[in-house]
């Protein structure tokens, strides 16, 4: 019997590195045959009759198949590290160890089978003829044994030792692919970051060369926002008007504000009339009160007032002479106390104006007259009178004619006229210097509106339709009843419930039809606000939504008690369109 084999071909990996042991042999009877799993039937047999040469050689192969396969597949995955790392990585030493154990465990392997052969032809059946193998054939089988078993050995030791140092460079390589990946990770990062910078710095350049252009821009933007806001700063100072300073001008306006029961608001009727100098007057008014604090019960007048251009002097309560009968006319009482602007010898010229008025325009020419100027009394609108209204005045002030004045009133019998008519009487009888009187339509009441000639005419000296003769000083808005009542004066007051008018079940505001009543109250309520004279009352009056709608638009004040906020109509018929019964009168709430 022949048999050829090559090394492992034991395991049983077919045809992997040669063929599989082949026997041939041949009986005492002359029969022949063959066996191509010989090689296991010799494993096997070896096995039983020598176990631990059997086991041996097992384990040889084992660690031979398993070298060979590190052996394979080390270069690739040095070859794998050394592509990632760039670097030339030569493994000499370890594929030389490798080719050195691979010879060695091929020969442990040939003495091991010739050993196993020889066991075969020794106990081989009586009846057989016994193969003929072509194999080296030692001496000593002992010795054989015991040389590949230390072969062996030192192939197991060779082959860990092998094992490590491919474990240890995977590892190796293993790191230097994390190490690369990392490598290449930062570098894409870095790539990522110079790229962001390079943009940064385009966009840095970019606001460079526009930097200049933008500071141009914004200069210019802001040579135009303060050219705006001087301008909005000059008119809004032109709006405001003067500021009171602490120096009394030589000049002045004066009118006197009486606070009968303190937090009463008859005092306050004056600020529209300080507020309508400050638009059309380059000089100040002066207030004559007896009224120490405003109504907020804290901030004391004289400084309340200043933003309005008004300076506060005392008033003095003059006694009254039982020639002026107060008993027919209380308000004559007050009214006397005028005289006392005779007394104020620190100005040089004042002009008294009644604070029941309204300034239209500048009165300021007053100033450069030598002599004084009164309104007429024509309270009947008849026009051209002849007699003083104490209104509105220009007074030079003198304490002789101050004394003079009181020294006149308590010589005559009865002054119907109370103070206007002793200012009359006296200079034109004892002054001999009659008081001039102004145009109706420089000084007039408001009763007269649309009766007084015009000097707004036509070329044919034509009368232009509408109301063009508005004095630049209105005495009084009239009211309801068209005497000297309560409701002679019902528009140029803040108290909204004289102003309510009721016909035909109908309520409306009767200063929403009067030419200068919304103008008194915007006037008015201005001044309130430069002034924070504020109350319950004033508030109510100077909200819009109320007074036009009786509606509010602001919330109610603390401590209003909901009836001056009425609802009004704003039409003038029972129905839009149709006209009230011109039959039917109305009254006053």
């Amino acid at each position: 019997m022949s048999v050829a084999m090559t090394p492992c071909a034991a395991l049983g990996a077919p045809y992997s590195r040669g063929t599989l042991v082949y026997e041939e042999w041949t009986s005492e009877d002359g029969q022949t045959g063959s066996n191509d799993n010989g090689f296991l039937h010799t494993a096997m047999h070896a096995v039983r009759k020598h176990s631990r040469l059997a086991f041996a050689f097992v384990g040889i192969c084992i660690v031979l198949v398993f070298w060979s396969a590190l052996h394979e597949a080390a270069p690739a995955r040095t070859l794998e590290a050394n592509r990632v790392l760039r670097e030339d990585v030569q493994r000499p030493a370890t594929a030389q160890t490798a080719d050195r154990l691979v010879t060695r465990l091929e020969s442990a392997v040939l003495e091991a089978l010739n050993v196993f052969n020889e066991s075969s032809v020794q106990n081989a059946p009586p009846n057989t003829t016994a193969p003929t193998t072509t194999m080296v054939q030692p001496s000593h089988a002992g010795d054989a044994e015991s040389a590949t078993l230390a072969a062996a050995a030192e192939v197991i030791v060779d082959a860990e030792d092998g094992a490590t140092l491919l474990a240890a460079e995977r590892a190796r390589a293993d790191h230097a692919i994390a190490v690369a990946a990392a490598a290449t990770a930062a570098l894409e990062e870095a790539r990522a970051r110079l790229s962001e910078i390079s943009r940064d710095l385009g966009s840095l350049r970019e606001a460079v060369r526009e930097a200049p252009r933008q500071a141009l821009r914004e200069k210019a933007a802001m040579e135009q926002q303060a050219l705006r806001d001087h301008a909005a700063a000059s008119a809004f100072r032109s709006m405001r008007g003067r500021v009171a300073d602490d120096l009394l001008p030589r000049r002045a306006f004066v009118t006197l504000a009486h606070e009968p029961v303190r937090g009463s608001l008859l005092h306050l009727a004056a600020l529209a009339l300080a507020r309508a100098l400050q638009k059309v007057s380059a000089y100040p008014l002066v207030l004559l009160t007896d009224a120490e604090y405003m109504p907020d019960g804290r901030t004391r007048i004289a400084e309340g007032l200043r933003p309005l251009n008004i300076h506060v002097l005392p008033l003095a309560a003059l006694n009254v002479p039982a020639s002026v009968d107060v008993a027919q006319n209380p308000t004559w009482k007050y009214a006397y106390w005028k005289l006392q602007i005779w007394n104020l010898t620190q100005f040089e010229k004042l002009v008294w104006v009644d604070s029941d008025s309204l300034i239209t325009r500048s009165l300021d020419w007053l100033f450069e007259e030598d002599w004084m100027w009164a309104q007429r009394d024509d309270w009947f609108c008849r026009g051209s009178q002849s007699h003083v209204c104490s209104g509105l005045v220009l007074a030079f002030p003198s304490a002789a004619d101050f004394q003079g004045l009181q020294q006149h009133a308590a010589t005559g019998p009865y002054w119907e006229k109370a103070d206007q008519g002793i200012i009359e009487s006296y200079f034109l009888n004892v002054r001999h210097r009659p008081v001039r009187l102004l145009l109706d339509s420089d000084a007039g009441f408001g009763r007269c509106l649309g009766r007084v000639p015009s000097v707004y005419l036509d070329r044919q000296h034509g009368a232009i339709p509408g109301i063009w003769d508005v004095p630049a000083f209105v005495h009084k808005s009239s009211g309801y009843g068209g005497t000297n009542n309560a409701y002679n004066n019902v528009c140029f007051s803040p108290f909204l419930e004289l102003q309510y008018y009721s016909r035909q079940g109908l309520l409306f505001n009767a200063c929403h039809l009067h030419p200068l009543g919304p103008m008194w109250r915007e006037l008015f309520c201005e001044a309130v606000a430069f002034a924070g004279a504020t109350s319950p009352e004033i508030a109510t009056f100077c909200d819009d939504g109320c007074w036009y709608r009786g509606e509010r638009s602001l919330p109610a004040p603390i401590g209003d008690d909901g009836r001056s906020c009425r609802r009004v109509q704003s039409f003038t018929g029972a129905h839009p369109g149709v006209p009230l019964d011109p039959w039917i009168g109305g009254t006053v709430l």
